[in-house]
């Protein structure tokens, strides 16, 4: 645990799935900043890494080192994606190469049941700020909010529109505002029919509903 309290931040894991490579680096939110507090570990962490294959959770495992190669996070299969920081246990972000991640966003578009809730929440809140921090492009975070609209659980939800309060700022005012809204309300609409429909034109309350 010493890596973990004895040491400030903590690290974005980056899973290159065409090598099996894992490294890991200290996370900032801003790229530029300069870290003038020492540390022992040298801002390296050891990292354990719960993960699924294409919807099939492996064996757990561990990254003790700067970077190392974890063959089993390897894809061979062009359908496979890989998934780590299941049920988000871990205190890290986590990125992966481009292959990978569209293979995953593909996944919420066409099944976004096989990840799990927090898991869908986790990547959209991770490709934010990782965008923010410079290391994948604003698109493809912007991309992570495109499955929402089959989208009908409350932490997917909620992460979306933590981060994207950021970009109403930014872009208030702007040519930019009024497309965005439009947007949205695409994705939200089947969202409130959804809630529409099981409280029979709101006139009753759900079962469960406090469930979330």
């Amino acid at each position: 645990m010493n890596t973990w309290v004895l040491q400030m931040g903590f690290p974005v894991v980056t899973i290159n799935t065409a090598s099996g490579l894992v490294s890991q680096k200290h996370f900032l939110l801003d790229p530029d900043s300069e870290v003038t507090t020492p540390s022992p570990f040298n801002y390296e962490w050891i990292v354990p890494i719960k993960w699924m294959k294409t919807g099939t959770v492996q064996k757990p495992t561990w990254l003790l080192a700067k970077s190392e190669t974890i063959n089993d996070m390897r894809v061979t299969e062009a359908s496979d994606w890989v998934l780590a920081n299941l049920d988000v246990v871990g205190y890290y972000r986590v990125n992966y190469d481009d292959s990978n991640w569209n293979k995953l966003l593909n996944a919420l578009t066409t099944n976004h049941g096989a990840i799990p809730v927090i898991n869908r929440a986790q990547l959209v809140d991770d490709a934010f700020n990782l965008a923010r921090a410079k290391i994948i492009p604003t698109v493809q975070a912007l991309q992570t909010t495109m499955y929402l609209k089959n989208e009908r659980e409350y932490m997917p939800w909620k992460s979306a529109l933590n981060n994207l309060d950021f970009f109403y700022l930014m872009f208030d005012r702007s040519e930019v505002y009024g497309p965005m809204q439009d947007y949205l309300k695409n994705q939200v609409v089947p969202l409130f029919e959804h809630y529409k429909s099981i409280t029979e034109n709101w006139s009753k309350v759900p079962t469960g509903h406090m469930d979330q």
